[in-house]
């Protein structure tokens, strides 16, 4: 598992409770593993997920 810089998760998705340890760029010498998504942590699995879902219902639809 990784470990943050604190050395615990600054937050736990809201999809599906994933530990995320990096949300911003305040250590820049970690990548961040999630992102904020309508004022909620998202962890990069279900962000891509949710990216690759939209892509295809865009496709779907058109």
């Amino acid at each position: 598992m990784l470990v943050g810089a604190s050395g615990k998760p600054v937050a736990f998705c809201s999809i599906c409770g994933e530990p995320i340890m990096s949300l911003s760029k305040k250590f820049p010498e970690m990548e961040p593993d999630g992102a904020w998504v309508d004022d909620k942590p998202v962890c990069l699995n279900c962000l891509h997920k949710a990216k690759e879902k939209g892509e295809r219902q865009e496709t779907e639809e058109g």
